[in-house]
């Protein structure tokens, strides 16, 4: 049992999440099995997830079934149960999450039903929800098409004189779908840089023409940054659009969820290496200053971890500036973001000495 499906996934639940688990399992909307409760009881009690002898199926099923005789069947059944419930309450975790889809959602089912009142105010929910959300990401933009079209099907059940909103419905669809395509033309020209590999790019060409031939989606800051940044890893020896980047990611940077952010940054970092490989020294800085830019705003740290690539890169470009005070309060600050337990007793000495001999940069 202790290699199952089921078991890697409590192993990873936060005690919040326990808690909120044990009241879903415990609902009869969602179980009505007590062996699933029984069960799910058991594997959160004491360390019973992280030994091995109290994972033996024959001991849990004694301690679900007190002396039954063993059914493996039996046994694979009722973990078959739980993992369905553990995973439908994931799922309506992760839905809750976006309270906008939730919303147009619930729109939708109340449009169904045709309870128009509680479909106008459910709308309006949505659309207050999405004005007043920091983020104006792909995930903003396609929520604001899903509001669009929901409208849109209500309206065109009202009669054929009713006005309707298609325009609004293509034009936000065009712009999810741009910022979207543009996001995936960047991340997949950086994989195939480092794993020397091609890809279909699909509809990005005509995307970007598009793109070109309107220059007020420029004004769009998820359009224009995903747009500079790939004409800036593509066409590298026109420094204006690194300098557009730069630019709209000082401007608004804010604008995007962490992880999102964070990836936007290695972009431009990555464009600054590519640079500096080439010997241009000035964008030594360059990466520096985007370096201190994401650190300032935790960018860098992910489950409060640091990437060993991203550690060394930030050591070894402050040393060739000779920035060797700033550099050993970084390391001083970071080095147990990233180093495991058994590394921490090393000396921050120790990583002085390592990269002033080899004064590599490495992938990031």
């Amino acid at each position: 049992m202790e290699k199952s499906h089921l078991v890697s996934i409590f192993r990873v639940l936060e005690k919040k999440e326990v808690k909120e688990l044990r009241k879903w399992v415990g609902s009869p909307a969602h179980n009505l099995r007590k062996d699933v409760t029984d069960l799910f009881e058991y594997l959160v009690s004491g360390q019973h997830l992280f030994s091995e002898k109290h994972l033996e199926k024959e001991r849990v099923f004694q301690a679900i079934y007190p002396g039954k005789t063993y059914s493996d069947a039996e046994m694979r059944q009722v973990m078959h149960f739980l993992l369905r419930v553990v995973e439908n309450f994931l799922v309506y975790n992760e839905l809750a999450k976006d309270e906008v889809r939730s919303q147009t959602i619930l729109a939708k089912v109340y449009r169904q039903r045709k309870l128009t009142k509680l479909f106008q105010k459910t709308m309006e929910t949505g659309w207050d929800i999405l004005r007043k959300q920091p983020h104006r990401n792909h995930q903003h933009f396609e929520n604001e098409y899903l509001l669009q079209f929901e409208q849109f099907n209500h309206l065109s059940s009202l009669g054929r004189t009713v006005p309707l909103n298609l325009q609004e419905v293509s034009d936000s669809n065009d712009i999810s779908f741009i910022i979207n395509k543009l996001q995936v033309g960047c991340i997949m020209l950086s994989h195939q840089k480092v794993f020397n590999t091609n890809y279909n790019l699909g509809l990005l060409s005509p995307v970007l023409e598009f793109v070109e031939n309107n220059k007020e989606l420029l004004e769009n800051p998820a359009i224009a940054i995903y747009y500079f940044t790939y004409k800036a890893n593509t066409e590298s020896d026109n420094e204006g659009n690194f300098k557009s980047l730069k630019e709209q990611i000082r401007l608004h940077g804010d604008f995007f969820p962490l992880p999102e952010i964070r990836s936007i940054y290695l972009f431009a970092i990555n464009y600054c290496i590519g640079k500096m490989n080439l010997g241009a020294f000035s964008y030594v800085r360059e990466a520096f200053d985007l370096y201190q830019q994401g650190l300032s705003k935790d960018i860098f740290l992910e489950n409060n971890e640091m990437s060993r690539f991203t550690f060394r890169n930030i050591v070894a470009i402050g040393l060739q500036l000779k920035e060797y005070d700033w550099v050993k309060s970084f390391i001083k600050k970071y080095q147990l973001y990233w180093m495991k337990s058994t590394e921490r007793a090393l000396c921050s000495s120790t990583w002085h000495i390592f990269i002033l001999k080899k004064r590599i940069i490495p992938r990031q």
